[in-house]
């Protein structure tokens, strides 16, 4: 799969320091392809991580405009704080571009606040958005930590689970859709390639 139109589109659409997250995610998400997920080529992880936050550097308003524009679903939290809403932007936008599976879109639209039914790919998305090197807030270890879990699973499970804790940190709850692949990956259920 060719990449050069989105590195084109990165180029021009994002900052410098975006651009280093989005090729460091789109590593990450390729590695973790290639770990756990034999059946799926792993140049859709690097193109999906490539790719999700093209639209991380809109104003709320305009994602805002956008989604009701081309009548794009969005959940509650999403419209409360409209930053969340580049995923599903991203992956509206993805199409537009290039020719890809509705598996990449998924991934996409999922990797901010999680989904049960973002499948393999956008668990391995997700993940990879979470640990990727240039991660700040990861404290020493726990990147490798993560790294060592026995299943993509697992490792999105234990992702989730130190969401939740900042976020009871900062007094506030999970997303819905967070929650429910929260109790999702607690029931111990299996992504799909979805």
């Amino acid at each position: 799969m060719d990449c050069i139109k989105i590195e084109q589109y990165i180029t021009g659409h994002v900052s410098k320091k975006r651009a280093a997250h989005l090729y460091s995610t789109a590593q990450q998400t390729q590695a973790l392809v290639a770990r756990y997920l034999p059946a799926i080529p792993p140049q859709l992880g690097y193109v999906v991580g490539l790719w999700h936050d093209v639209a991380r550097e809109w104003k709320a308003g305009d994602l805002l405009k956008f989604c009701e524009l081309h009548a794009i679903t969005t959940e509650k939290e999403e419209q409360a704080y409209p930053i969340l809403l580049h995923g599903p932007v991203a992956a509206y936008l993805f199409p537009q571009l290039m020719t890809i599976s509705p598996v990449c879109q998924t991934a996409i639209r999922w990797h901010t606040l999680g989904s049960p039914t973002m499948g393999n790919l956008g668990a391995a998305l997700y993940t990879a958005d979470y640990i990727e090197p240039l991660r700040e807030y990861l404290k020493e270890g726990e990147r490798e930590s993560l790294l060592k879990c026995e299943s993509l699973e697992k490792m999105c499970l234990a992702v989730v689970l130190r969401h939740q804790a900042h976020l009871i940190q900062k007094g506030l709850a999970l997303a819905g859709s967070t929650k429910s692949l929260l109790e999702f990956l607690e029931a111990g259920e299996q992504f799909e390639y979805a």
